[in-house]
This record gives structure tokens, C-alpha cells and sequence, in this order.
């Protein structure tokens, strides 16, 4: 029993994910922010969109912080499915950061990274509103911001 409730917390974090990364994708990276963080965070993104291959593992390191330390009560609070959920929340980032560094820095090594990078390539090269997803594009169906890889 312990271990399926682990289980859906776990699925329910990688959901809510994407959901996340979706949302902070749009609205936090793509848009002025009064927010300092955001606007800082919102900077950064612009830069990243004008110089791809830079990367820097200090700041990879601190996003992967500040986007996995906060729900880490969760596992606290709500034993064994807030366990889950905060795994399934922090696998989650650490794909997305995988797959988006790997998307600029290599071909991919299988169907699944290389169609994620098609579809991140068009939100870089051929239009930075659509495709804001980059481990799925789930919310940008449900959304309609998605743009197949083969028509930017």
C-alpha cells in the first residue's frame, strides 16, 4: 500500500511538472516581470534565446534549488504521497534540465530527444511563443501553443 502511494505521488509530481514548466515557460520567461526574481530569471531566458550553447552549471545548479528545495516540506507533511510528490517534482526538473541542455548541445540519441529538440528548435529559431514545453507537449496541445517541428 505504501509503496503505490508513493507510486501516484510520484506520477502526480511529474504532472504537475510539466504543468509548472509549461507555465514558467510562458508566462515567467516570455514576458517583463515587476517581480526582481523573475525579472532576473526572465533576463536570463532572454540571453539564453540569443546565445543557446552558453550554459552555466553554477546557475543550473541554483535553478535546480530553487525549483526542488521548496517542496521538500511536502514530503514532511504529507508522508509517503508528499514523498512521491516531491520525487516525482524533482525527477521531473532534473529531465527537463537534461533534456533542454542536451537539446542545444547534442543530436539526439533517440526518437524521444530528437523530437524534443525538433519542437525546441522552433521555439528558438522559428517562433519563441509556441512550443514552450520541453519534456512533453502536453500542456501545448491542451493550450494550442504548439507548432509541429516540421512547419516553424
Amino acid at each position: 500500500m505504501q509503496i503505490a502511494t508513493v507510486l501516484s505521488g510520484l506520477l502526480a509530481g511529474v504532472v504537475l511538472w510539466t504543468l509548472f514548466e509549461y507555465l514558467l515557460h510562458r508566462w515567467g520567461f516570455h514576458h517583463r516581470r515587476e517581480s526582481l526574481i523573475l525579472a532576473l530569471v526572465a533576463r536570463e531566458h532572454r540571453m539564453h534565446h540569443r546565445e543557446p550553447l552558453r550554459t552555466s552549471l553554477l546557475l543550473r545548479t541554483l535553478a535546480w534549488l530553487a525549483v526542488v528545495a521548496p517542496t521538500a516540506p511536502l514530503a514532511v507533511l504529507w508522508g509517503a504521497p508528499g514523498a512521491g510528490l516531491v520525487l516525482g517534482w524533482a525527477l521531473g526538473y532534473t529531465a527537463y534540465d537534461r533534456f533542454h541542455w542536451r537539446s542545444h548541445h547534442r543530436h539526439g540519441r533517440s526518437r524521444y530527444e530528437t523530437w524534443l529538440r525538433a519542437r525546441h528548435n522552433v521555439h528558438h529559431y522559428g517562433n519563441p511563443h509556441h512550443n514552450y514545453g520541453v519534456t512533453s507537449d502536453i500542456w501545448d496541445r491542451v493550450l494550442r501553443t504548439g507548432i509541429p517541428a516540421d512547419r516553424p
